[in-house]
């Protein structure tokens, strides 16, 4: 059975307004002055207390990390202060003694490009680096360890300073040099560099309030945002968000089933904006989750491109196999699904000799997928344009349950059809952005 939640189309709706507040912002705006607004959205909402902006909407998108943060508490909105926000930990050269303030595009080199800058003052090296390591430093001062030679068979080693290039690695090899000068034994040199190497290591929790960096968090929602807001007119519809309410739960439904082996599975964008929007609401989601889960339900937006292919044909195939052959998506998988995820094998498809290279249906005798409506033919596009676009909605990739199946490209309306379990049709006209 396919559970149902309390997420309303008006819920959607509003979290649609306010997406499009800001990408709306965000048209105005060169890429370090966003950058700089993300910043004191997150300060604002971590040093502050403001528990009505985007940062507080994208943390609520990462919903293990953001019930960790709360301890449990979902109704309590605002943030601690316990902890300095990113925008203050970046604000100065992290060198010992130095403080001099970082200039705008600095900051933004080494948050957002993962660059390495000289500080003007102490000359030293500063990456995003430099600043954990600095933590490290404040932090862990020194340490007792076994050392057979010394008295009492212990030492207590003062640990290294933050090096002038600000790296990890002299770092590392300076405090190897210490331990064997220090004659540690060779059980507690492992141990510490093991202890160093994973407070240290690149996919640790952000530096910041949280396990979370959420400056980047947003920047990788902004991608989102845009997708749905070009076509802003499109999504809003109460018709289109209502069939998407209904693939949303059906999406939840083999996500809480999917098999171990299974690594994740991928939504199509009308199921993660109406996703979003649930998790906006902790309380309810969380009790959602549980109901049909037995567990929350993380929303991950880090996972590689080849794991999201993989996953996305592990989706299409456990839709199409749970749901007795109804449609996932109008655009099929480009790899092969996992074994436990199959459904329909991957030899149903093959590439077209098209320049849009769309997928066709390799044989023509019935199977699960053959009464697919592929989308109408595209216009040439340019070599290397490959169909990994399938969130998107446009000609080439648009969603089963929400598609405009009539498209008048003359007058630039669209009828949207909306066939039900009982073959009754609903339709309606309304306009539709150009997607230019």
């Amino acid at each position: 059975m396919v559970h149902t939640s309390s997420v309303t189309v008006a819920d959607v709706q509003s979290h649609l307004a306010a997406m499009k507040a800001m990408y709306e912002l965000k048209c105005t705006l060169s890429a370090q002055d966003l950058y700089e607004t993300l910043v004191d959205l997150e300060y604002a909402y971590v040093e502050l207390g403001v528990d009505n902006n985007f940062a507080h909407m994208v943390h609520q998108l990462h919903p293990k990390a953001y019930m960790a943060q709360k301890g449990g508490d979902l109704y309590r909105q605002q943030a601690s202060s316990l902890q300095p926000s990113l925008k203050t930990i970046l604000h100065t050269c992290p060198h010992d003694n130095c403080d001099m303030v970082l200039t705008s595009s600095q900051r933004f080199r080494v948050h957002m490009h993962h660059g390495t800058v000289s500080c003007t003052r102490c000359f030293g090296r500063v990456s995003m680096d430099t600043f954990k390591l600095a933590k490290f430093v404040q932090r862990y001062t020194s340490c007792e360890v076994e050392a057979p030679m010394a008295l009492n068979d212990k030492v207590t080693i003062v640990m290294p300073r933050l090096p002038i290039d600000g790296s990890i690695p002299t770092y590392l090899q300076e405090l190897k040099t210490l331990m064997v000068r220090s004659k540690v034994s060779y059980s507690a040199m492992k141990a510490i560099q093991t202890a160093v190497d994973t407070y240290l290591k690149p996919d640790q929790p952000s530096m910041g309030w949280m396990e979370l960096d959420l400056v980047h968090a947003m920047a990788r929602q902004l991608e989102f945002v845009e997708k749905v807001c070009t076509n802003y007119t499109y999504w809003s519809q109460p018709v289109v968000v209502a069939a998407s309410v209904v693939r949303y739960h059906q999406f939840m439904h083999i996500m809480a089933a999917k098999p171990s082996n299974v690594t994740c599975l991928v939504p199509t964008m009308d199921i993660d904006l109406v996703w979003h929007a649930h998790q906006c609401n902790p309380v309810a989601y969380r009790t959602f989750c549980n109901r049909v889960a037995g567990k929350l339900i993380d929303h991950d937006d880090t996972i590689p491109a080849t794991a999201l292919a993989r996953g996305y044909a592990d989706t299409f195939s456990l839709w199409s196999k749970t749901f007795h052959g109804e449609k996932y998506s109008s655009f099929p998988p480009q790899v092969p699904t996992t074994r436990a995820a199959s459904a329909v094998p991957s030899s149903t498809w093959k590439k077209s000799k098209m320049k849009d290279k769309r997928y066709v249906l390799k044989v023509s005798t019935p199977t699960l997928l053959m009464w697919w409506a592929l989308p109408p033919p595209l216009p040439p596009t340019s070599e290397g344009d490959t169909p990994h676009d399938y969130r998107v909605p446009s000609f080439h990739s648009r969603f089963v349950g929400v598609d405009l199946l009539l498209y008048n490209t003359t007058t630039a309306s669209a009828s949207f059809v909306q066939v039900g379990e009982q073959d009754t049709i609903t339709q309606m006209t309304f306009q539709v952005e150009s997607r230019g």
